[in-house]
Parts: structure tokens; C-alpha cells; sequence
């Protein structure tokens, strides 16, 4: 095992462990709270800003401050409607079958954190990536859910996979030009 195999163990453990305790419902509601949040403030920040103008004379801080406004009311309300249902969840004595989904949820969190880390060690770090026990593994199952994925998304995987190589031969190449120097 290298390094590569314990963080992948550890963000899939931590993953795992943190929903498990949160439940599922809280954790669910976390990850809408900021979704939502950033989708409200991109729709909304301009008229934030509009409404900010009398009191903010730079339009730049003021997008920033309707930005964060937005995102930060949204993300406490989307939360505390989260708390309220895992409260009633807890109530209704179904705080298991909670943990048991949130225990689920988070291994799928951690699969995406984990696939995301492999793909970009597998481009930048290919010498760690062949060491790895864990990561021949992953790269399959990346693999077998990229062919489920519309042909779309496959084209934008590939661009994005083309985009880390080429920052990784641009990153040897300054490196050698200034190892040469």
C-alpha cells in the first residue's frame, strides 16, 4: 500500500463515519443547502446588488456582498429545514434506517471524492497511481459508470482528462527547463 491507498481509505472511512453520525436527512440537507445556495445567488445576485447600490458605491463589492448574502440566507434555511425533518425523523423512531442511508450516502460522497483523486493522480502522479493496490479498482468502476453516463458527459470527461495531461507535460516541461538551467 502507498499513500494513494491510505488517503483513498481515509476519505472513504471519514466519508462513511461522518454521514453515518449526521444521518442521512442532515447530511442530504447540507449538500442541497449549498447547491441551492449557489443556485439562488447566481439567479439573484444581480438584484441583490441593485438593492445594495444606495449603500455600496463599488458594484463589484456589492455583487460579491448580494452574493454571499444570498448563498449564506439560502444555505441557513435549506439547513434548518433539514434539521427540522431529522428531527421528525428521530421522532418518528426511524433514527437507524437514517443512519443507515446517511452511512450509504456518504460512501457514494466518498466514491466521487475518491474517483475525482484518482483521475488526477492517475494524470499528474502516474508513478504513484501503478503502486497503488486500491487504485486499479477505482479506475474500473470510474470506468464502468462513465460508459453508463450519456455520451455528452463522456465527451466533457474526456476534455477534462485531455486538460489535466496537458497541465501535467507542462508541468514536467517547466520543471526540466528548470532543472536544465
Amino acid at each position: 500500500m502507498n499513500y494513494l491507498d491510505i488517503a483513498i481509505i481515509i476519505i472513504l472511512g471519514a466519508s462513511v463515519i461522518y454521514s453515518v453520525i449526521k444521518g442521512f436527512i442532515r447530511d442530504a440537507f447540507s449538500l442541497l443547502a449549498v447547491i441551492l445556495g449557489i443556485v439562488a445567488s447566481l439567479l439573484f445576485y444581480p438584484t441583490g446588488a441593485e438593492m445594495l447600490a444606495g449603500l455600496i458605491t463599488n458594484p463589484q463589492i456589492a455583487n460579491i456582498v448580494s452574493f454571499a448574502v444570498i448563498f449564506l440566507a439560502v444555505s441557513i434555511v435549506v439547513s434548518l429545514l433539514g434539521m427540522l425533518v431529522s428531527r421528525m425523523i428521530k421522532t418518528a423512531d426511524l433514527s437507524f434506517y437514517d443512519r443507515v442511508a446517511g452511512g450509504t450516502f456518504g460512501l457514494v460522497k466518498g466514491y466521487i471524492l475518491v474517483a475525482v483523486l484518482v483521475i488526477v493522480v492517475t494524470t499528474l502522479f502516474p508513478a504513484s497511481a501503478r503502486t497503488s493496490k486500491i487504485t486499479p479498482y477505482v479506475v474500473r468502476s470510474i470506468r464502468v459508470v462513465t460508459d453508463i453516463l450519456p455520451a455528452d458527459y463522456q465527451r466533457k470527461i474526456e476534455e477534462q482528462k485531455k486538460n489535466l495531461e496537458n497541465l501535467n507535460e507542462r508541468t514536467i516541461e517547466r520543471n526540466d527547463s528548470k532543472v536544465s538551467q
